[in-house]
């Protein structure tokens, strides 16, 4: 699979925005432009460890083209910078849609390159959900 071209992310968040934005939309083309090339492993709930650019992005075309558009509200617990690489831990609080919400520990990485910060790495783990009931906002 050859990675779209698509204006540089000037930052890691920007990286991130746009990674959370292409996955509320199930929009693969937006998500194989947030992913770098080379050296990258994704870990959906439940899954093995997925290793490159091509299995990555069937990875997430195969999840989208299952799921309705899902509601999404992320809540940052940490982040660790570095010059070249910035590693988020996220909660991801997905919605859905029949009230059923979904709680997500994901830790995000992202590497800076050339031409721009892109993501190498998402581990994603479901947890158990807080007794309390959650709302997207």
């Amino acid at each position: 699979m050859a990675h779209p071209v698509e204006p540089p992310f000037l930052t890691a968040e920007q990286a991130e925005q746009a990674f959370y934005s292409a996955f509320r939309r199930c929009d693969s083309r937006a998500m194989a432009s947030v992913w770098a090339d080379d050296d990258v492993i994704c870990i959906h709930p439940g899954s093995p460890v997925i290793v490159g650019y091509d299995a990555v992005i069937r990875s997430w075309t195969n999840i989208f083209a299952n799921d309705g558009l899902p509601e999404i509200q992320i809540n940052l617990l940490e982040s660790t910078t570095t010059q070249q690489l910035i590693v988020h831990t996220v909660e991801e609080v997905i919605a859905t849609g029949d009230d059923t919400f979904a709680s997500v520990l994901a830790t995000n990485v992202y590497r800076k390159y050339a031409e721009g910060w892109l993501m190498v790495k998402h581990h994603g783990s479901l947890v158990k959900a807080p007794s309390e009931s959650h709302t997207i906002q």
